[in-house]
């Protein structure tokens, strides 16, 4: 262009190197260039898609895991006979799942499994009552269903943790359905500790993602409501209690760390919105490295 009879100029150069010569870049070929640059995110996901099918990993989208997983959620309800009762379900699944299919040496497994019944103190809230095997395949494993809850794994990483809530409510009173909130902190927390676990010894690759699913079901059984109420419901304590204002409820979400204390923290956040309560509602809680986690030791005296 000209501006008082002085000509300006936009040059813009790209020179690529071959062998031991530079050679300038002819306009059609920087043209190319600078269009695949517009796409580069896409074809980085698409050679990482190719690179961990060629390590033999499975490269199965979200949706498709998703569905599978609800799948195996609806099958493990009829199983238990928990479709019309009240009932927590906790899942997880990662993504990738896990390279391997079937349990070729649970050993480590089964051994994280006979820990369980112990608990976190004598005479607190456990995931499991028995940790005898009730159903064993090359791709299964689930505890026997003792005392109203019951684990299933999968060799590709999925874990479902069920409860009838008859373990998680005072008295098992039906006619007033109150949860017990340091029976809730203690198996959330333990959930979070075993899934750690479970995938330490499945080996499972350090570049997955994990997903949580909080399943509350038929909170309004026969009309009558749910209640959580918030603290720590100890003797000669009262706070209002919320009542459960839907029947069923479910939440899937990328957690954020497998460390128990912050862990489950994520997931009480969740079932604690269900019931309208606020994040300060949650007993148990300390704030430690700029994050509130669930502190045991307030209950356990360790």
């Amino acid at each position: 262009m000209s501006e008082n009879d002085r000509r300006k100029e936009v040059l813009f150069g790209y020179a690529v190197r071959a062998g031991d010569i530079s050679g300038n870049t002819k306009i059609h070929g920087l043209h190319s260039i600078m269009q695949k640059g517009l796409t580069t995110a896409k074809q980085f996901e698409t050679l990482k898609e190719l690179i961990m099918s060629s390590k033999g990993e499975p490269t199965h989208k979200f949706e498709d895991l998703r569905v599978e997983h609800d799948e195996r959620l609806k099958k493990n309800l009829i199983e238990l006979g928990l479709t019309d009762e009240r009932s927590l379900i906790l899942s997880a699944f990662i993504k990738p799942q896990a390279a391997e299919s079937t349990f070729e040496n649970p050993t480590e497994i089964l051994e994280a499994i006979r820990r369980l019944p112990a608990g976190l103190r004598d005479g607190g809230w456990t995931l499991i009552y028995s940790s005898e095997i009730d159903e064993d395949s090359p791709d299964e494993l689930r505890t026997k269903w003792s005392d109203t809850r019951a684990l299933k794994l999968y060799a590709d990483g999925t874990l479902i943790a069920s409860f009838d809530f008859q373990y998680l409510v005072f008295l098992r009173d039906e006619m007033k359905p109150r949860i017990i909130p340091v029976a809730l902190v203690e198996v959330v927390y333990q959930f979070v500790a075993f899934y750690s676990q479970f995938l330490q010894a499945l080996q499972a690759s350090e570049n997955h993602k994990v997903f949580v699913t909080v399943s509350l079901r038929n909170m309004r059984k026969d009309g009558i409501p749910t209640e959580l109420q918030p603290g720590t419901a100890a003797p000669n304590t009262w706070s209002e209690p919320r009542a459960a204002t839907e029947n069923d409820f479910s939440k899937v979400f990328e957690i954020r760390t497998l460390e128990p204390g912050a862990g489950a923290m994520e997931i009480l956040e969740t079932i604690y919105a269900f019931f309208t309560l606020p994040v300060n509602a949650i007993p148990f809680v300390s704030h430690e490295e700029g994050r509130d986690v669930i502190d045991i030791s307030r209950f356990t005296g360790r």
